[in-house]
């Protein structure tokens, strides 16, 4: 079941190899509930043919993810709404969007919303990106 509305735990972004990467959860370790969006910078022409050179979303686990899913981005002050075909995830349209909101200052959340702003700018497919 995915989450609607969460305070989460940890908020962190990654710019590291291949991927962008923004993770929200409420375990370090990704073993509670958690979303993850994720980009590959450099898409190869296979990934193209697959389908998966945009932007990947993951909410609790692989039966609730896909590609290309993400519509729009609302990025506020220490909080994120993702808005997302949640067909295409196997939930309920209901399910759509799931919100973020992290006070957590371990958690830059600049980080997160630098990364998810970038992340809107190098995808393939186009995600509206709402910085409010």
């Amino acid at each position: 079941m995915p989450m609607t509305h969460s305070t989460v735990k940890v908020a962190v972004a990654s710019d590291e190899g291949d991927y962008l990467q923004v993770a929200f959860g409420d375990a370090e370790d990704g073993s509670d509930s958690y979303a993850i969006l994720q980009l590959e910078k450099e898409p190869t022409k296979e990934d193209h043919e697959l389908g998966m050179a945009g932007i990947y979303i993951e909410i609790n686990g692989q039966e609730h993810s896909g590609y290309n899913a993400i519509n729009q981005i609302e990025i506020r002050r220490n909080a994120v709404s993702v808005f997302f075909d949640a067909v295409a995830l196997d939930l309920s349209p209901e399910d759509s969007p799931i919100e973020f909101a992290c006070a957590d200052e371990r958690y830059p959340f600049s980080e997160v919303r630098d990364t998810l702003v970038l992340m809107g700018r190098m995808s393939e497919t186009p995600v509206k990106i709402a910085v409010v």
